[in-house]
Formats: structure tokens, C-alpha cells, sequence
């Protein structure tokens, strides 16, 4: 289990550091400042996956396999921040979409 949340904060660090220096963070700014609400927030919720990461490490480190509702709880977690991770990309996906393909008119 701490293999698995150690593997998950490296890559999804990497995912988030690719995100926030050049990534859909500069095209919705440079495309469409007036999304910039909607980027701050979902900007904000890569801090709070940081964070939810941080908060597991010392409670699996300090875990003893025989605590086995603890470890069952501790999947729930992880379940639960994938699940929000996932909703999270989707919402990427839409913003990134909204602000490079939809139409503003102007032309003729």
C-alpha cells in the first residue's frame, strides 16, 4: 500500500508540475482570460491533492498489517481521491476544450 501512494504522489506531481508550467494553465490564459475562475479553482484542487497525499504517507508508514479495518479505510481513501482526481482531468479536458475550439463569431 505505501508502494502504491508513493507511486501515485511521484507521478501525479509530474502530471501537475507539466500542468502548471506550460501547460493547460498558459493555453486557457493565453486563449480565454475570461475562464480564469474556473482555472484558479481547479488550479486550487492540485494543492488539495497534494495535500491528501501528504496526509496518508505517515498514517500507512506507522500501519501494521493486522489493523485491517485501518488499511480498508485507507483504500476507501485512496479510492475516493481517484475518483476525484478522475472528475478533476474530465473538468481539465472541458476547460481546455472551451477555450481553444468554441466559436466567438467575428467572422463575416
Amino acid at each position: 500500500l505505501l508502494f502504491i501512494i508513493r507511486a501515485l504522489q511521484r507521478h501525479l506531481e509530474m502530471q501537475l508540475d507539466l500542468e502548471e508550467q506550460g501547460g493547460y494553465v498558459d493555453i486557457v490564459e493565453e486563449f480565454k482570460p475570461n475562464l480564469a475562475a474556473a482555472k484558479d479553482r481547479l488550479r486550487g484542487e492540485h494543492d488539495h491533492f497534494r495535500a491528501s497525499l501528504e496526509q496518508l504517507l505517515p498514517t500507512v508508514e506507522e500501519l501494521s498489517p493486522q489493523d485491517e479495518q485501518r488499511v480498508e479505510e485507507i483504500c476507501q481513501e485512496l479510492f475516493s481521491l481517484l475518483a476525484r482526481i478522475d472528475q478533476h482531468e474530465l473538468q481539465e479536458a472541458e476547460l481546455l476544450q472551451e477555450a481553444i475550439a468554441s466559436d466567438e463569431g467575428g467572422e463575416g
